[in-house]
């Protein structure tokens, strides 16, 4: 947030705490924190139920105003306007004004990147150090084994017919087929 904003939000977060405020809660400090370019932060949140009552999900709106589908993800680092509902607070946690999430307007959205928290170190390469790797070669499967090329063949199968023998007509029973196995020798 630029200074007029974080200045805006501060004294609307210091009027709802006083609103809100019990005879014993004491004076909340201001939670926003500056950051390297001059510009302030604050973490809001919503979760998923306050108190036993389940929360909506917020709104999300383009810049032109138009409401986004339910399946679009914010990205890191995209610019936003956001409206908070503040909800005083105190307890063995701090004192306070919660900002709960209630709708986000993307004014400008950044590009999805791969998080990943590793730099590259020695050891284990799956791009050079696989041994099995599969080779088309006009249609035939190879397989590559320590530079060792092995064609792979498939293995005729051979289908067996089977014919199975039609139910007694008799209305004899399961029992007395049983009973009338052993007879056959």
């Amino acid at each position: 947030m630029d200074d007029a904003t974080a200045k805006a939000l501060w004294t609307y977060m210091k009027t709802t705490y006083a609103e809100g405020k019990k005879k014993n809660w004491p004076t909340i400090k201001n939670p926003f924190k500056k950051t390297d370019d001059g510009m302030w932060s604050h973490k809001a949140n919503l979760k998923g139920a306050y108190n036993g009552t389940k929360t909506t999900k917020p709104s999300q709106f383009d810049a032109k105003t138009n409401e986004l589908p339910d399946d679009f993800q914010l990205t890191s680092g995209s610019i936003v306007n956001v409206a908070v509902k503040g909800i005083p607070y105190s307890g063995s946690m701090g004192d306070g004004c919660s900002l709960r999430l209630q709708a986000v307007q993307v004014l400008k959205l950044a590009e999805r990147k791969q998080l990943n928290p590793f730099s590259a170190e020695d050891g284990y390469n799956s791009k050079e150090d696989n041994p099995f790797t599969a080779v088309v070669v006009e249609g035939v499967v190879e397989e590559v084994v320590e530079g060792v090329v092995e064609e792979v063949v498939e293995e005729p199968t051979k289908v067996v017919q089977k014919t199975a023998s039609a139910p007694p007509t008799d209305g004899s029973d399961l029992s007395s087929i049983i009973d009338d196995w052993d007879d056959e020798d």
